[in-house]
């Protein structure tokens, strides 16, 4: 449909000014099917895994934002070259590679196949041992000391328990995202026969700045879907800072429209907002990133930055987001999410007596 009802009437008449009618279709049709789609396929399969229904989700996430991508012009050139194209391009949850000449995507190869498989190998061990070593304390191994029973006051959000929790839970959320991405993306080279995008990049080790763990570690299928449906729309009437905002406030809202799906059928209702609050947090970095980095004394320290360990410089970039780490990801553990995935992965559990 955005290809038949958006992309194909651009590409045959290309307006010379505002063009209604890709966002009447938009807004008006494809964006209500593509929220809808979700609750009618939990509903209807009544799929009560956890993990199972964030892949059922992952598809209004996806399609949304090629969605507004379209609408506003800027779908890549090779995906619009053809339908197949559009399709291989769209329906790829965690990023397809198109030759940048041709336009064409590119096929895969034995070594980006055996490099995936790799991947998979990789992460699901990585995965097995962080949740063996983790679900017996319900993946938050360290006590944080609740104050008028609130174990989230200002105080805590900085206490070493309370980092090294979120620092663990997103260790975890990154290996897990890994794993997956890493099964898609073997499933899709077998498939279609198309090479596809590492979705993570190891961010909890090797980011260098904040920009750089959103922007090229952390999912980056999201961000390139981000980026083409809001921040560029956002970028051509307003200055980089609106778009910047924009773009985690887009962030924000989808994974708020995420925990209220999982939330449907469940017996308590989650506190919504603070996946806003987060994303809102990690804009404000990235915007402070770019502002105070013009400054002489800080070109100085990141010039001293490149003479740190890797390791040492990724865990101080985490560190800026992590007093505020809960707020994202407690959502994923009280919802059970890593109880569910976990089913399908080798686990190293103590026997019963």
């Amino acid at each position: 449909m955005i290809y038949q009802f958006i992309i194909l009437p651009q590409k045959a008449k290309p307006a010379a000014g505002l063009n209604i009618s890709p966002f009447l279709i938009g807004f008006g049709v494809i964006l209500p099917i593509i929220f809808y789609e979700p609750i009618w396929i939990l509903d209807y399969l009544r799929i009560q895994n956890v993990s199972m229904k964030m892949m059922i989700i992952a598809v209004p996430a996806n399609f949304s934002l090629r969605c507004l991508e379209a609408m506003f012009g800027f779908t890549p050139e090779g995906p619009k070259k053809s339908m197949l194209n559009y399709i291989i391009f769209a329906s790829c949850f965690i990023g397809s590679r198109f030759d940048s000449t041709t336009h064409q995507p590119l096929r895969v190869s034995r070594s980006s196949t055996y490099s995936m498989l790799r991947d998979l190998i990789f992460t699901g061990l990585a995965t097995s041992i962080l949740m063996s070593l983790l679900a017996p304390f319900n993946y938050v191994p360290f006590e944080v000391k609740a104050v008028e029973n609130h174990p989230y006051d200002f105080m805590n959000m900085f206490s070493v328990n309370h980092l090294m929790n979120n620092f663990i839970m997103a260790l975890l959320l990154s290996v897990t995202l890994g794993h997956g991405s890493a099964g898609l993306g073997l499933l899709y080279n077998i498939c279609y026969q198309v090479q596809t995008v590492k979705m993570v990049n190891n961010p909890m080790f090797t980011s260098k700045s904040p920009s750089d763990f959103w922007g090229r570690k952390w999912n980056t299928h999201i961000h390139s879907a981000l980026k083409g449906s809001i921040f560029k729309p956002a970028r051509m009437h307003f200055p980089k800072a609106v778009a910047v905002s924009a773009t985690f406030v887009a962030s924000g809202l989808l994974h708020e429209y995420a925990i209220w799906i999982l939330y449907r059928d469940a017996t308590f209702t989650p506190s919504y907002g603070k996946n806003m609050i987060f994303f809102g947090w990690n804009g404000v970095l990235i915007l402070l990133e770019s502002i105070i980095g013009r400054f002489t004394i800080f070109k100085y320290f990141k010039w001293m930055g490149k003479r740190l360990p890797g390791p040492l410089i990724s865990v101080l970039v985490v560190l800026t987001a992590l007093p505020l780490a809960h707020l994202f990801l407690s959502d994923w553990i009280a919802i059970g999410f890593f109880h569910d995935f976990h089913q399908g992965i080798i686990m190293i559990v103590p026997l019963d007596n």
